[in-house]
């Protein structure tokens, strides 16, 4: 897993990071570590939904839903679902859509 930045928006504190499949494929993976200065522990992980063949379209997947989840609101929700045990996601792996990126 490759880290690549931990920004801050708004009072979420996240990292972005890029995993390599068995497959060869790339996934983004956002990192929620802290809000309004706490920190979360364990933190929590989001994955998004689409495997690449690029790790850098990966990032930037992962990036632009980390932007998205906070400008939206939706990340409330995740959180409290992570925060009560459910998992963060409903696609089983072989439902992960594969992107030709060039």
């Amino acid at each position: 897993m490759k880290q690549l930045k931990q920004p801050l928006l708004g009072d979420y504190e996240y990292q972005v990071f890029v995993n390599s499949t068995e497959t060869g494929h790339y996934q983004g993976v956002i990192v929620v570590t802290g809000y309004n200065g706490e920190a979360y522990e364990p933190s929590i992980q989001i994955q998004t939904p689409i495997l690449f063949k690029s790790s850098h379209a990966a990032e930037i997947e992962a990036s632009a839903m980390a932007v998205y989840l906070i400008h939206t609101g939706a990340i409330t929700a995740l959180l409290s679902q992570a925060a009560a045990g459910t998992p963060l996601t409903t696609l089983e792996p072989g439902q992960l859509k594969v992107v030709d990126t060039w």
